[in-house]
């Protein structure tokens, strides 16, 4: 028996429902699934901030890339309404001066009316070797950076420039708590989820082979496995 009424799924970077699709297909005749919006607002404070008065009671939260930043966030700001969560593929540090500066470049490139370039080169960094050729999931992806836009796009990349250092703050939640990280994962690499759960009292980690940063959609099933299991333990 899952010990959560409501999941909420938070996607990543220029991600929708599509991110979550197999998972929310699978578990909405048991559970109410959400999916948060994270293409209003220009920090991750405030997309935690709208999750919360959006969704109502105490919740599961599942975060994946820029997600796992809202999730952090959440916890952050209301620790008291989450029940268990999982962080994918993500990173609970501030951005590096590094990453600010390509976020910036992206940015400014999408500006000059190059948005389409943009995605083209964005798209080979965050699969892993398999899906880089899989037609199915790239179609997918497209559509989701779409949908998102060149302006949803500018507005969380600056979101994620802007996120806090979490990583201390894991050591005070106990809840159940999921750390999965695909190991061809080149954007958030094994190392910064090793950090994570080392911080960690009440934690599952699960690194998935033949998969790189987006989980959700290289392993779906294996992702959908490992929440079941997070949902059922308390």
């Amino acid at each position: 028996m899952l010990k959560c009424d409501t999941l909420v799924f938070v996607p990543g970077l220029m991600g929708t429902h599509l991110m979550w699709e197999i998972q929310e297909e699978a578990l909405k005749d048991h559970m109410n699934v959400i999916v948060a919006n994270t293409r209003k607002d220009t920090s991750i404070a405030d997309m935690a901030t709208r999750l919360l008065d959006t969704v109502q009671g105490n919740f599961a939260i599942c975060g994946l890339s820029m997600g796992g930043y809202v999730a952090l966030e959440v916890l952050a700001q209301a620790s008291e309404r989450v029940s268990h969560y999982a962080l994918l593929d993500t990173n609970a540090h501030a951005d590096s001066e590094e990453a600010k500066s390509k976020r910036e470049q992206g940015i400014k490139l999408s500006e000059e009316g190059k948005f389409e370039d943009v995605v083209n080169a964005f798209l080979p960094t965050i699969l892993g070797e398999r899906a880089r050729t899989d037609d199915t999931i790239l179609k997918m992806l497209r559509k989701q950076c779409d949908d998102t836009g060149m302006q949803g796009f500018i507005r969380q990349q600056k979101a994620i420039m802007g996120r806090k250092n979490h990583l201390d703050l894991l050591a005070e939640h106990s809840q159940p708590s999921l750390i999965l990280c695909g190991k061809e994962d080149m954007l958030t690499p094994p190392h910064l989820h090793y950090e994570m759960v080392e911080r960690l009292p009440n934690s599952d980690f699960q690194l998935l082979g033949d998969c790189g940063h987006i989980s959700s959609m290289e392993r779906p099933n294996a992702v959908l496995s490992a929440l079941i299991n997070l949902m059922h333990r308390t």
